[in-house]
């Protein structure tokens, strides 16, 4: 697990059709291999977890990419994760915004 990352996040607005790219620091990022179900039985598959300090909503949902650190103006898809699952953390004392990635 690394802490007091940067990661980048491509969030799709639809109604202008294109990505907004927010630069979030302080992140930490976590990965795992873990086995997912597929439609052959279990294969393996890198996963992310990136939790991200805020006390404020982000404009985060499914489908949005992240990359690992400062990133362009635009998404590259094949160097960035795909947000699969978004958890609205901001009670406690550690307030954050998790997102899990594939």
């Amino acid at each position: 697990m690394r802490y007091d990352g940067t990661v980048t996040v491509y969030h799709y607005d639809e109604a202008t059709e294109s990505y907004s790219r927010c630069v979030y620091s302080g992140c930490s990022v976590h990965t795992v291999l873990k086995a997912v179900p597929s439609e052959n039985g279990a294969r393996y598959d890198n996963l992310c977890t990136v939790r991200i300090p805020a006390d404020d909503v982000l404009p985060i949902g499914l489908g949005d990419y992240v990359f690992d650190g400062v990133g362009a103006d635009g998404p590259d898809k094949r160097s960035c994760r795909t947000v699969v699952r978004v958890c609205d953390n901001r009670r406690g004392i550690l307030r954050h915004w998790r997102l899990d990635c594939k």
